[in-house]
This record gives structure tokens, C-alpha cells and sequence, in this order.
């Protein structure tokens, strides 16, 4: 090959990833847009003692349903203690609730997942509450998670069956007991559990990365409070509260302190209106 068509050909193979290298990348496709409702219906219920809620093939559904049961749904906030500016009806009036798309929207609408499907009943707060609200970071009392006792917690095994078994509450064997079936989890999983059942953020402090199983049982000091500290009740008979009872099964240990809190604030929120 003559030695000048040897360096066109050379020189044309090195250019060749320069100039694929300078081609921008395409733009990022933004998130698609969520279906709007086409009918919101919003009824208050008087005679309602529970409540239901649920996601329909065409929309959303729910009866006797709280302000307060749909903000925490539709912001996935948890514990309650984390939205301030509530009204005072925001946990007694109830409401029956019916939602839907237009028939054009429900192809799109039935392959959203669980947190796209709650952030849409934030339209119906919009709508039909008025409602508007800010998030803030806020310093509020919290329980650190630390190892009381090393050596007490035990990994868990892998499952038989490959899969996870997860983790949960139920109520003991015991009239008042809380028990705590806890297979094949995390801290942060824990942690959450926590949060929710003591009504304060819980913060893992205790440096473990493992999987790990146990069967925690205890007496709560109010089965229907959100908050408190169950140490400082007064001693009950036979009674195990759950800080103890951390510290006996699972070898940890909650210790108060305070820390930054991400709340959801109201602004301005109104009952709504009979359709």
C-alpha cells in the first residue's frame, strides 16, 4: 500500500472516535406528566366510624377517610408528628372520595407505580381543599438507635425460598403486649418501624450493615398514643416497655436527642364543599 494512502487511512480511523465524541448527547427526556382527574367527588360522611381507601382501575377511592389519613398518603409522611399547621378537624371529619381520569388516561394511569398513584391524590387536595403546604427542616426531639450490648442481635440465614420475608408489626399474645416480628431486616428498616410506633424520628446510629431476624415483644404504655416516652409512664405490673425491651432481646438502645426533621407544613387548607 503507497505509504501516502497508509497515512489518509490512519488519520481518517483516529478521527473517526474524535468526531463520535463531540456528537452532544441526546436531551433528557422530562417525566411524563401524571393524569390529571377529570371528576372529583367529595362527600362528607357523618355516620363513618372507619375508614377505606383504595386505588381503582379509573382512579381513586375512599370512605370516611381523613385530612389527615390523605396527607400522609398522598406526601408519604410518616409518622404524623412530621405535618405541622393541622386544623382541628384534620382527624374527625371524614369524607367519602371518588376519583377518576378520563377513559383516554386510564392506559396511562394503570402503569403508574404506588408513589406515582399517591401523589396524584394530591390533585384532590389541590382541588377540593384548597389546600397549599411547603416543606421545611425543623430541629425536633428524635431517638438515636446505638448497640447497647454487642453480640445480641443474630444475622439472619438466607431465606429458603430466596425471597425476603420483610418485617412487621402485630399485636402479642398478651392483652396490651406489642410484638414485633422482625425477619431478614435492615436498620433502616427498623428505624422506620420505630418512628412509626413511638411517634418520633429514630436515627441509626448503631454502624450495623447486616440482615438480621428477631421476635420483640412489649407492652406499650398507650397502645393508641402517637408519641410519648413509654420509660417515664408509671410502672405497671408485669409491664415491658420497648425501650427495655430493645435493650433485653435485641441488644440496643434508644437514646433522646435532637435533630433535623424534614415536616410538611399547611399554609392554608379549607373543608370542602358538597358537590
Amino acid at each position: 500500500m503507497p505509504f501516502r494512502r497508509m497515512i489518509l487511512l490512519l488519520a481518517a480511523a483516529l478521527a473517526a472516535p474524535i468526531a463520535m465524541a463531540q456528537i452532544p448527547p441526546p436531551a433528557a427526556q422530562p417525566a411524563a406528566a401524571l393524569p390529571t382527574f377529570e371528576v372529583i367527588s367529595v362527600k362528607q360522611n357523618k355516620a363513618a366510624q372507619g375508614w377505606t381507601d383504595s386505588e381503582t382501575a379509573d382512579g381513586y377511592s375512599a370512605r370516611g377517610v381523613t385530612l389527615q389519613w390523605l396527607l400522609m398518603g398522598a406526601y408519604e409522611i410518616r409518622p404524623v408528628y412530621r405535618i405541622g399547621g393541622a386544623p382541628a378537624w384534620w382527624d374527625s371529619a371524614r369524607y367519602d372520595i371518588q376519583a377518576k381520569v378520563a377513559d383516554s388516561d386510564i392506559p396511562v394511569l394503570q402503569k403508574l407505580n404506588y408513589h406515582q398513584r399517591a401523589e396524584m391524590v394530591q390533585q384532590i387536595l389541590t382541588d377540593r381543599f384548597k389546600l397549599k403546604v411547603h416543606r421545611e427542616t425543623r430541629v425536633q426531639p428524635i431517638y438515636s438507635l446505638v448497640v447497647a450490648r454487642p453480640g445480641v442481635l443474630t444475622e439472619a440465614p438466607p431465606p429458603a425460598d430466596g425471597k425476603p420475608v420483610g418485617m412487621g408489626l402485630r399485636p402479642g399474645r398478651g392483652t396490651r403486649a406489642g410484638q414485633m416480628i422482625a425477619t431478614d431486616f435492615t436498620m433502616a428498616s427498623l428505624t422506620a418501624e420505630l418512628s412509626g410506633s413511638l411517634g418520633r424520628m429514630v436515627i441509626d446510629n448503631t454502624g450495623l450493615a447486616g440482615k438480621y431476624h428477631a421476635d420483640l415483644h412489649w407492652t406499650p404504655d398507650n397502645p393508641n398514643a402517637s408519641g410519648g416516652q413509654p420509660e417515664s409512664a408509671p410502672a405497671q405490673d408485669n409491664s415491658l416497655s420497648i425501650f427495655t425491651a430493645l435493650q433485653e432481646q435485641l441488644g440496643l438502645k434508644l437514646v433522646p436527642a435532637k435533630g433535623p426533621v424534614e415536616c410538611l407544613v399547611i399554609d392554608h387548607v379549607e373543608q370542602p364543599s358538597e358537590n
